[in-house]
């Protein structure tokens, strides 16, 4: 992945068949090339878009794992 990708990795996002790997990889590159696109609450995808992670139930250590992202 590089900063580069962004669009193929966007588009892929956002695709209606798009999988929870399909969005994950999006949210990575957020972390490793555009952190400041993280509000607190989703990632800001331009053109209106926005991605927010859907937790899970907590683990044995009270962590909330990610199961899924909500673009909206």
């Amino acid at each position: 992945m590089t900063r580069y990708d962004f669009g193929e990795l966007r588009d892929k996002a956002l695709a209606p068949y798009a999988t929870f790997e399909d969005k994950a990889n999006l949210a990575r590159w957020f972390e490793n090339y555009e952190p400041s696109a993280w509000n607190g609450e989703c990632y800001d995808l331009d053109g209106g878009f926005t991605m927010r992670p859907v937790y899970g139930e907590p683990d044995e250590n009270g962590d909330y794992p990610i199961v899924d992202y909500e673009i909206y």
